[in-house]
């Protein structure tokens, strides 16, 4: 059964025992925010390959450029750059 972020700190009493899935590499990536691992900011230093257009590079900051193609580009990129960009992707709570 998948859950998301927020089941980590739902529960007060068990939230210490559940911190311990912050530790796969999976739920760290997608989960920053609510394991304490995310100040939330995009590095602004990051560029990362488009994948339509080989060769050309944007930063976090593009992902949320035109609101009407923020979902796809969320959707299509922040699964591998989630890491780098957690405020773009919509991963800090």
């Amino acid at each position: 059964t998948e859950v998301g972020c927020e089941w980590i700190t739902r529960n007060p009493d068990k939230t210490k025992i559940r911190m311990a899935y912050c530790e796969e590499p999976d739920v760290e990536a997608s989960c920053a925010q609510t394991c304490g691992l995310c100040t939330c900011e995009d590095d602004d230093d990051f560029m990362f390959d488009l994948i339509n257009i080989p060769g050309e590079q944007r930063g976090c900051s593009w992902i949320i450029k035109n609101e009407d193609k923020t979902e796809t580009r969320q959707g299509k990129y922040c699964d591998d750059v989630g890491e780098y960009c957690p405020s773009a992707c919509g991963l800090c709570f």
